[in-house]
């Protein structure tokens, strides 16, 4: 899902090793022109000077008005990386941005160029180490444009939550099955559906749902034909949290993660039974991804 963070931030900045020697030369060679009272020295103080303030004005001017859009998938599991996705958005006019980096959450992800009134878009890989609510609060867009002397920065002070599934852990489903009364079956039916392998084509009927249009055989005839597929069932699933066979709850809960994870790609109705609280069986993206919510903001054991 993605979020656009606005124009809250705090601005800052950084002096460089660079910009320290520069600010030292400036200081010496000022308090020689002082002392000495040659004009030459005057005039390269004050062009060492302007060249600094030159510089600070276009590094301010170079971050300003940049917007940072962030994107999450949808599904995110402890201890798996996955791909985080910025946007840098340039909303001035005449002038590009330069060498911009974007910091969230530990990464750094580096934007040479960004055209004036355009955006580009770059890819991270992140990981999270634990399960449940992980909270992003601070995204920095800093930059060491135009002579690496100084990084001028302004820090966004955001809040973004993102649920962390549990670490899928490999069980035996089989195994798994025996002990904690799960049950699941899976056979072929010669019934006519729309879950399997292409049995016909036959003449479209109203009501017939427009994704199974064999567009080709339509094309050929130019009568409308619906697909026939062979129609697959299967056994709901129900795992009994309290009793599922575990060492620890962490563990637990990771195996718990697999079979739903597992089922669910068979489009096998799953559900889960816990103290107090029940998940219907179901095939649904919807119904997988709030049972695994519902283990990722499980209480952790100390």
């Amino acid at each position: 899902m993605p979020t656009k963070l606005d124009d809250r931030m705090q601005h800052g900045i950084k002096v460089n090793k660079a910009g320290t020697i520069y600010i030292v030369l400036s200081i010496l060679i000022g308090v020689s022109a002082t002392n000495t009272g040659n004009n030459l020295i005057y005039l390269i103080t004050a062009a060492i000077l302007s060249f600094m303030a030159i510089s600070g004005a276009f590094g301010r001017k170079n971050i300003s008005t940049l917007q940072v859009m962030i994107e999450f998938p949808d599904d995110l599991y402890a201890n798996r990386e996955f791909p985080l996705r910025v946007t840098l958005i340039n909303q001035k006019t005449y002038q590009p941005a330069s060498l911009v980096r974007v910091r969230v959450s530990g990464n750094e992800i580096l934007f040479p160029y960004v055209a004036p009134n355009a955006k580009e878009q770059k890819t991270v890989q992140m990981q999270s180490p634990q399960r449940g609510l992980i909270t992003i609060d601070s995204v920095e867009v800093s930059s060491v444009y135009p002579f690496n002397l100084f990084t001028r920065y302004r820090q966004l002070n955001t809040k973004t939550d993102i649920v962390v599934y549990p670490e899928p852990l490999k069980c035996s489903i089989s195994v798994a099955g025996e002990k904690t009364r799960l049950s699941k079956g899976e056979s072929s039916s010669d019934r006519t559906g729309y879950d399997s392998d292409l049995i016909s084509v036959r003449d479209y009927v109203p009501g017939d749902p427009l994704k199974y249009v064999h567009w080709k055989a339509t094309a050929r005839t130019g009568k409308l034909k619906t697909k026939e597929l062979s129609s697959l069932t299967f056994q709901p699933v129900v795992i009994d949290f309290e009793n599922f066979p575990s060492e620890s709850l962490e563990t637990k809960i990771s195996g718990i993660t697999y079979l739903i994870v597992e089922l669910s790609k068979n489009k096998t109705p799953v559900g889960l039974k816990t103290k107090g609280k029940f998940f219907k069986p179901d095939t649904s993206t919807v119904s997988r991804r709030t049972i695994l919510k519902h283990l990722a903001l499980m209480p952790k054991t100390d």
